[in-house]
């Protein structure tokens, strides 16, 4: 059995193969190495060569900001067996308006310097990651939405259709008060299957993770909106 690691950045890959080499993870019926290189740069050029299995941790916050898709299609055209297995083989973008302020700190109120906290723009492409579950002062103000889902698994094809553009229609929760509620955020995180029968690895905020799910390093994604005050 071989196993072969792929990073691009050259003191990672030497601490893998240090890792490797101390761990004791390789014996006489496995072979394990690692290549510093950019995955898209790595072929296979006999179809022996091909892999059965190919793991890939190009996730963060909002889930596709480390060009997890470009790879995955890369590895499922150049680096996977036919009936081989790519992981995560799902992955789904999930979305929601909130109403982001910031808390109060020693009972003072910071509501004043909103306008200059939430620099990233959603029209201009912007984001920021923001652990909502780290005492953030937040309130979702639609039911979350999922923005995107793609089958790894599934032909190129259906990868592709899956990324065309299209118009989404958040749900807007019911008020919970006569008080007047806003919108001035969207946040973003991602759900990806790794493991048949099992939760879905997620950076969502726990008011949003699968049931079973567990929380995890990541945070979530957030761009500014608006402001817009809702009835």
């Amino acid at each position: 059995d071989k196993v072969t690691g792929v990073e691009i950045t050259p003191h990672l890959a030497r601490c893998a193969r240090r890792v490797i080499a101390a761990s004791g993870l390789t014996d006489a019926s496995v072979e394990a190495v690692v290549q510093c290189a950019d995955l898209r740069a790595v072929e296979c050029s006999t179809d022996e060569d091909r892999f059965d299995v190919i793991v890939s941790e190009l996730l963060d916050a909002g889930g596709m900001g480390e060009k997890i898709v470009p790879f995955m299609r890369h590895a499922k055209a150049h680096l996977l067996k036919a009936g081989g297995e790519l992981i995560p083989g799902r992955l789904r973008i999930k979305a929601a308006l909130v109403d982001l302020r910031l808390p109060r700190l020693a009972g003072v109120d910071l509501q004043a310097f909103e306008p200059f906290w939430l620099p990233a723009r959603a029209s201009a492409g912007e984001w920021l990651s923001m652990d909502l579950d780290s005492g953030m002062d937040w309130e979702a103000v639609s039911d979350p939405l999922e923005v995107i889902s793609l089958d790894f698994n599934g032909t190129q094809a259906e990868i592709a259709q899956a990324l065309w553009e299209h118009d989404l229609r958040f749900r807007l929760r019911p008020p919970a008060s006569a008080v007047q509620r806003r919108c001035n955020a969207i946040i973003w995180w991602f759900e990806a299957d790794v493991c048949s029968g099992q939760p879905a690895l997620s950076s969502g905020p726990t008011a949003f993770r699968p049931a079973g799910s567990e929380r995890t390093h990541w945070a979530q994604a957030v761009a500014s909106l608006g402001p817009w005050l809702l009835g």
